[in-house]
Formats: C-alpha cells, sequence, structure tokens
C-alpha cells in the first residue's frame, strides 16, 4: 500500500471512530431525556426535543477553510436531497475546518433562523455555474472539473425553488468542530462537577465504556439508540468508582483472552487435590484473571498501592485461616475421602460465600471477583490451601508449578 493510500484508509478509519466519539459530546450536552445513534438515519442522529441529523467532516490532515466551493458542503447537500428530511429535522454539518472568513455561509452558523434570499442566490448560482463548467468540452484525456461536488449540484438544482428554501432552513453549519483527538479535552470540559484530580482518568474510563457501547449497537447486540439517562447513570458510577471510598470495576464482565492458558499451575494443582473438577477449575481460571488484571490496572493507574493490596491478602488469610485451622484439626482423623470432602467445602467458600464475609477493600467496592480470584492467586502461590494435608502433599512443588 502506497504512503497515500495508508493515509486515506487511516483518516477513514478515524473519521468513522469520530462518528461514536462526536455523539458522546453532543450527547453530554443535550437534555436528560435525549437519545443519541451512530449510523442509523445520518451519521450521528440526536433526538433532543427536535430530530438532528449530523453530518461529520472530518480529517487528519490541516483543514482548509471551509466554503460554498467546498466538495464535502455539496457531498452533504446530495445526501440530504435524497433524504427527503421532515419538517421538524434539523441538519447538522460539522466540520473541523473553519468558516472562510466573509463567506455567505455564516449564515447557517445561527440557528433557527430562516435563510436569506441571498444565501440561496449563492447556493444555486454555485450549483449552475457546476453544471455550466461540466458541459464546457475537454481535451480528450482529460476529466471534466468537479466530479466530486456534481452530483450534489445535480441534486440541488433538482429540487424545486420553495424545497431549496426548505431545506436550507433546516441546515445549521458547525465549523471548526473539535476533532478526534480533541475529544478527551471535550468531555473533560463537560465534566466540571467532577473533582480535577480524578476527572483525567474518569474520563477515560467513559470514552472507553462509550466506545464499547457504540460498537455493541452497530453489532446489534443492544439497542442502537444510547440515551441520557444511561450516559448519566454510568458517570454517576464512575464518580463513586474513583472516590476515596470505592475503586473502578473495568474487568468484571471480562474473559480471559485465552481461558486454557489461565487453567494451570499450583491453582489447579489445589483444586485437584480435593476433586474439585473442570468447572470449578474453570471459574478459578476466571475469577484469578480478573481480579490479576484489575490489581494491575489499580496501581498502573495509582488508585490502589502495593501496601494496600497486601494488607487486603493479609485480611484474606485471617479469614481463611480461621476456617482452615479449624478443618486441618477436625480431618487429623479422617480418611482420605473425608479429608477431600472438607477441602472441597473450603474451595467453595472461597467462591460462594467469602465475598460476604470478608471485609470489602474500599466501603462501596462491591463485585466479587475480587476475594474470589484474590484466594486462587494465594492457593497459586501456597500461602492458602483446600486440602487440610496440602502443604505436605504439595511439598518440593514449586510455587505456580504443574
Amino acid at each position: 500500500m502506497s504512503e497515500t493510500s495508508a493515509h486515506t484508509a487511516t483518516d477513514s478509519a478515524v473519521g468513522y471512530y469520530h462518528q461514536g466519539l462526536y455523539a458522546l459530546v453532543v450527547l453530554l450536552d443535550a437534555g436528560d431525556g435525549a437519545r443519541v445513534s451512530v449510523e442509523t438515519a445520518d451519521d450521528v442522529t440526536l433526538e433532543d426535543g427536535i430530530r438532528s441529523l449530523h453530518q461529520l467532516k472530518h480529517s487528519l490532515d490541516p483543514p482548509a477553510s471551509f466554503s460554498i466551493k467546498t466538495d464535502g458542503l455539496w457531498r452533504t447537500l446530495k445526501v440530504w436531497c435524497d433524504a427527503k428530511p421532515r419538517d421538524e429535522e434539523q441538519l447538522v454539518l460539522a466540520t473541523c475546518a473553519p468558516l472562510m472568513g466573509g463567506s455567505p455561509l455564516e449564515e447557517l452558523t445561527r440557528a433557527n433562523t430562516p435563510r436569506s434570499a441571498k444565501l440561496l442566490r449563492a447556493f444555486n448560482e454555485e450549483a449552475t455555474r457546476v453544471r455550466a463548467e461540466r458541459a464546457k468540452p475537454v481535451a480528450p484525456g482529460t476529466d471534466k472539473p468537479y466530479a466530486k461536488r456534481v452530483a450534489g449540484c445535480e441534486a440541488w438544482l433538482a429540487l424545486a425553488a420553495d424545497r431549496r428554501q426548505a431545506l436550507l432552513d433546516k441546515v445549521l453549519l458547525a465549523p471548526s468542530s473539535f476533532t478526534a483527538a480533541q475529544v478527551p479535552e471535550e468531555v473533560s470540559k463537560r465534566l466540571r462537577t467532577v473533582l480535577p484530580a480524578v476527572r483525567p482518568r474518569l474520563t477515560e474510563r467513559l470514552i472507553e465504556w462509550w466506545d464499547r457501547q457504540v460498537v455493541l449497537a452497530l453489532l446489534s447486540k443492544r439497542d442502537r439508540w444510547l440515551t441520557k439517562m444511561e450516559l448519566l447513570s454510568h458517570i454517576e458510577q464512575l464518580i463513586v468508582e474513583h472516590s476515596s471510598r470505592s475503586l473502578p470495576n473495568d474487568v468484571g464482565n471480562e474473559m480471559p483472552p485465552d481461558l486454557t492458558a489461565e487453567m494451570t499451575g499450583m491453582m489447579v494443582r489445589q483444586i485437584e487435590l480435593v476433586s474439585g473438577g473442570p468447572p470449578r477449575v474453570q471459574r478459578a481460571a476466571v475469577a484469578r484473571w480478573r481480579a490479576r488484571t484489575q490489581r494491575q490496572r489499580w496501581q498502573r493507574d495509582d488508585f490502589a498501592a502495593a501496601g494496600e493490596l497486601d494488607e487486603y491478602d493479609r485480611q484474606l488469610m485471617e479469614r481463611w485461616n480461621d476456617r482452615f485451622r479449624p478443618m486441618k484439626h477436625d480431618c487429623s482423623s479422617l480418611a482420605e475421602p473425608d479429608c477431600r470432602r472438607k477441602g472441597l467445602e473450603l474451595l467453595d467458600w472461597s467462591h460462594l460465600t467469602a465475598c460476604s464475609e470478608v471485609p470489602r477493600i474500599r466501603p462501596q467496592w462491591t463485585a466479587e471477583f475480587l476475594v474470589q480470584g484474590s484466594y486462587q492467586q494465594l492457593a497459586d502461590e501456597r500461602r492458602v490451601g483446600w486440602h487440610p494435608k496440602y502443604e505436605e502433599l504439595l511439598a518440593g512443588a514449586e510455587p505456580g508449578g504443574t
């Protein structure tokens, strides 16, 4: 692929990605009852009292000034002419390009105002000029001019005069719109009620969540419409998670990228000692991956220090020991099958019940996988075990080994 082709492909990919990011920003600006969708009636469709169809013009290159001679304007008009928008719909053209000084299009930047006869005449003259230039003969092997613009000009001229006026009355131009790279800053501006210390990380988490919702919507894995109340609810959840009383939950609904690779090591040996079987190995692997991944992310993002997590492991071990030591004593005279049964009960306690008995790492943290998975990691390190004689049975084995 040539450098030019690669750049074009990248520009196109970022343009599609920008649609979802743009939808987030416009929904943040909208009313509480609003909702937004991507790639339905238009690039972005917003319903907030009225229905707004948004066409986006995004570019990685420094944009040239936007004017009535810009190809993107006429390509957009072609889309809108074909769509035959309803009377109550607003048509928004958002472009990263600044508006050329003195352009008649400046009138389009003001909402809810009838467009002048002068502006209508400017569109008519440009469309007619393009048609005339296209009608002129050209030398053999030479392309006719305005190939990217002509379809829009012809669609415009095909409209009756009153329909051209009605279309212009619906149009709102948003020049110098934010780029994909500027979205985090734009989102952060709209989260001014959040403490500055946590605002950057909360913004990052919000965009990650939003990206996933947009993809799920495009794949029809969820409703195509994302609502303002859904967005506000998630922001509230993130604020709680990023406070000193809780922690972000980034992986609670995720699965390991390679589950089989997680079902190894001393953790599995410990489960085999009590005849836990493949289902318990699998649930342990998922929980351990989630806990390990989440703890690493907390430390990476400075939400939880190593000392806090070590102290939490100490509490987990203390609660485990409260059960393990009496069990070990009670099993001293029991046969192996009974020892395994008692150990299996302790293993199941670590997954099913311990999360309601062990103190939370933060007062408002409620996800169970942290307790479940941390116990499996401790078992992998042989700091806890399930079989009453696990220390003897695993003597000489390397921690984490098979």
